[in-house]
């Protein structure tokens, strides 16, 4: 019997990221972090965007093409994850490292 791996909404706010086997091993859920925030994001946007400049973030490329259209990433853009493992934002298009951040420390409270 065959599973979907990925839900549909499985990349909506507030929803839990569902467990999915990426292409190179990992689980979906290895991607976030215990202790930090972690922004997912493409391979190729992370080069293009430089989200790696988020300092207080954990950033994680994604280059499973399949999952990532399944979550609506294949158009660029990112997933902003809690690491209790919720999606806490959403991001469409090119991902500006400031505005990401700027979010986090609004969803915090900050």
């Amino acid at each position: 019997v065959e599973h979907p791996s990925v839900l549909v909404d499985d990349s909506a706010i507030g929803t839990r990221l569902s467990h999915a086997w990426l292409r190179d091993g990992r689980s979906t859920l290895d991607l976030v972090g215990c202790e930090e925030w972690t922004l997912i994001t493409t391979a190729e946007l992370a080069e293009a965007s430089g989200v790696d400049e988020c300092p207080t973030l954990r950033v994680e490329h994604v280059s499973d093409a399949e999952w990532a259209g399944r979550v609506g990433l294949d158009g660029g853009g990112a997933l902003l994850v809690r690491p209790d493992q919720h999606v806490a934002a959403r991001f469409d298009g090119p991902v500006d490292p400031a505005e990401v951040t700027a979010t986090k420390e609004r969803l915090l409270g900050r």
